[in-house]
């Protein structure tokens, strides 16, 4: 986790592999966290029958005995969700997490059935392959012109940008991204394309990137989210880094580390005293993630100190923006789960501490999800989220056909209802934005399937960037932005050249070879311009 990366890559190594999740992961997850070795598995591969265990006897009714057992831990999924060669990397997974998490759990049997009962069943009733229809595109009245922006390159790496944003670091618009796989953040100018980008900070694994005034000395600081291991592992290798601004540069300064796989961290001053506190996604893998408060005890001149409380102990978070969802005039934070778990969670800023309100659950445990954001979409004054689901980084199957974007529209009393906005394939992030400029926000995503061929993106139809445009009576309409390898885990917008558009900032993220010839190159500039 691309991550969420993977956790970012959440999944390509922000996240947890997709079969890994019986669940989902991994975005990269984003995120992005990407498994390589099951990325190259064949589609086509012939699936062997399930050896038969003759000590075991069979389940009478093993279709009753299956539910009762899998809704323990996630929502059901029906055999259909998955062509039937992936079942059994599906549920050998499966019984994996029931060994980790549920102790004393038989290796033979998970409340009353085997592996190989288990696969068998889901066998049997699933399809040979998945339905997923060609994704069509409706003309658009906007184009884009395509400039980069250049990087030193690193040996024998591709560019990995699991992280990009543009932001106003004290000398006007700067962009900030984080290499992954090379562990570096760089800094660039968009205005002065002939300069490339610096690096700023060497950091293991950085997998998303803020501003935030974190020692409250009116510079711009840089709040890092590190995973620390790109690979999904639970080992606590993951940490969160301020970056403060001097003089001369960035001086790197660790705020909390030995915690799990970190996807996302935001600042906001949620308890009120005027510093910024920190709220952490911690992908982790299977055991060690988990949703944190950093609360900012930092004394006026000291050196930065960040008390830390434990909100959640579940693994699979992704994002965690910040807004104030319930409306009551305290920010609060917005987790988003993948694994299992596949759920939005609230955390409510109530009298001093968080209280934890679910606002969304997936209909099934493969629904994949890879990042969440935060818009008014529907113009109403208060803050929806928009969720991209598109990760299978780690599957046989690529195209499913409830990947996508979608929105948790907020009525008001913690009550939202999701909202499908369209379906696109390999959906890794999803911002609002106002793309043809009439006062509306339409959406744009990006798509990350490193394992995918073009020849098979054109197959489907799938472009990597996609807007769609919201219609007078509340509609979507897709429209393709660029085609071409699905390697974006981020992007971010502003108006780029003066003319009163929003362009785009997107990241590259290359793992899967062979690489374009110009793999290297880690951002690129979509200057927006009417068709």
């Amino acid at each position: 986790m691309i991550g969420g990366t993977l956790a970012l890559v959440s999944s390509a190594s922000r996240r947890a592999p997709e079969n890994a999740q019986v669940s989902a992961r991994t975005s990269l997850a984003l995120a992005l966290v990407v498994s390589l070795a099951a990325c190259g598995k064949d589609e086509n591969q012939p699936v062997k029958p399930p050896p038969v265990d003759p000590a075991v006897e069979p389940v009478v009714d093993l279709e009753a005995t299956l539910r009762r057992s899998c809704v323990t831990c996630h929502a059901w999924a029906d055999p259909e969700l998955l062509a039937r060669r992936e079942w059994r990397g599906v549920v050998e997974r499966m019984f994996e997490l029931a060994n980790l998490r549920l102790p004393g759990v038989s290796e033979k049997r998970l409340m009353g059935f085997t592996p190989d009962e288990a696969v068998e069943w889901f066998e049997a009733r699933a399809p040979e392959s998945l339905d997923a229809p060609k994704w069509v595109g409706q003309p658009s009245s906007v184009a884009w012109r395509d400039v980069p922006l250049s990087a030193p390159p690193v040996a024998g790496r591709p560019a990995a940008v699991s992280s990009v944003r543009l932001l106003d670091l004290g000398d006007g618009p700067r962009v900030v991204a984080c290499d992954m796989l090379a562990g570096r953040v760089l800094v660039g100018d968009p205005t002065d394309l002939a300069i490339a980008m610096t690096v700023i900070a060497q950091i293991k694994a950085p997998g998303h990137v803020e501003a935030a005034d974190l020692d409250g000395d009116g510079r711009t600081d840089l709040l890092v989210a590190d995973l620390g291991e790109p690979s999904p592992i639970d080992e606590r290798v993951g940490a969160v880094f301020a970056l403060l601004q001097r003089d001369d540069g960035f001086e790197k300064v660790r705020i909390a580390g030995g915690l799990g796989r970190v996807a996302d961290a935001q600042a906001a001053d949620f308890d009120g005293d005027g510093d910024l506190d920190v709220v952490v996604a911690a992908f982790g893998w299977f055991s060690a993630g988990e949703v944190l408060y950093l609360e900012n005890r930092t004394e006026p001149g000291g050196e930065l100190d960040f008390g830390r409380e434990v909100l959640d102990e579940r693994d699979g978070a992704l994002s965690i923006p910040v807004a104030d969802v319930d409306g009551d005039g305290h920010l609060d934070a917005v987790a988003l789960y993948a694994q299992e778990h596949e759920t939005a969670v609230a955390f409510l800023w109530r009298a001093g501490h968080f209280v934890q309100r679910q606002i969304f659950r997936a209909p099934h445990p493969l629904w994949g999800h890879n990042n969440m954001s935060v818009g008014d979409l529907d113009g109403d004054g208060d803050p929806d989220l928009i969720l991209a689901n598109g990760d299978t980084l780690d599957a046989t199957t690529k195209f499913r056909p409830y990947q996508g974007v979608a929105w948790l529209e907020n009525l008001g009393d913690m009550e939202f209802v999701h909202r499908p906005i369209g379906l696109f394939y390999g959906a890794h992030m999803a911002r609002p934005l106002d793309v043809d400029g009439d006062g509306d926000l339409d959406v744009v995503a990006s798509a990350l399937l490193p394992s995918v061929t073009e020849d098979r993106l054109d197959e489907y139809g799938a472009p990597s960037l996609a807007w769609f445009e919201r219609g007078a009576d509340g509609g979507w309409t897709p429209h393709a932005i660029r085609t071409g390898p699905a390697c974006h885990a981020s992007f971010d917008a502003a108006d780029l050249d003066g003319d009163g558009r929003q362009d785009l900032i997107v990241g590259n993220f290359f793992v899967q070879p062979p690489h374009p010839p110009d793999g290297r190159r880690p951002i690129e500039l979509l200057l927006s311009a009417p068709e």
